[in-house]
Formats: structure tokens, sequence, C-alpha cells
């Protein structure tokens, strides 16, 4: 366990909050949709990919779809640009935007993943 950058150890509500985090479906979904792409996919690429995950196993698309996923994504980046809503340490944040790629590009680090989530993680 780890404390802020004021030194204070955070509370069970905010422990509890950081495991759902962790245990969301979407950030699994995110992970399988980037590991077959070492380079990374276009955000609509991945957008798609999901849907047609869900779509195959007869998963409910909520509205706000997009905007879920993209908020896993930020809090799962090793970018700068999303630290203000990061749940992990930037050292095992699994997901980044690859620099030198046109588009916003998302992709998966590699053995972070893993490492994050303790379990092999199979692509989709």
């Amino acid at each position: 366990m780890t404390h802020d950058m004021h030194g204070n150890w955070p509370d069970e509500s905010e422990l509890v909050r950081r495991r759902q985090d962790f245990d969301q479906p979407i950030l699994h979904e995110l992970i399988a949709a980037l590991k077959p792409h070492p380079r990374g996919l276009r955000r609509w690429s991945v957008m798609r990919a999901i849907r047609v995950d869900r779509n195959r196993r007869s998963r409910d698309i909520p509205l706000k779809f997009e905007s879920d996923v993209e908020s896993v994504f930020r809090k799962f980046s090793a970018d700068a640009i999303d630290a203000h809503a990061r749940v992990c340490a930037v050292e095992i944040a699994p997901f980044c935007r690859p620099h030198n790629t046109a588009g916003e590009v998302w992709a998966l680090r590699p053995g972070k993943a893993e490492a994050l989530l303790g379990e092999d993680i199979p692509a989709a």
C-alpha cells in the first residue's frame, strides 16, 4: 500500500474504489482488444473491437459506452496527460499513447497488463 504525495495513507473507501477500478470488465476488454496489436490501434478501432466482442457475447452496450472505455483507458494510462485520472503507478500502468503516431493511437505496454492483474490475458 502506498501513501499519497502528502504522506497520507488512503482511507478504506479509497481502497475499495481502487479495487473496483481493477475489477472493471472494460479493463479486461481493453487489454484483450489491444493485445494482438503491439504497435497499438486507433481509438475508434479499439471501440469497434470491443463492440464486436460484446455483440458476439450478447453483452450490453450502454449509451455511454465510449465514455466508459475512455475513462478506463485514462485511469490506467502511463501518459503524463492522464496523470490526473490515473489509479495505478506509472511503472505498472498497462496503456500508453505511442509517440510518433498520427491520430489518437492507444497501445498496450508489453508485460504490464499481466503484471498489473497478475494473470495471463487472452487476446480478443
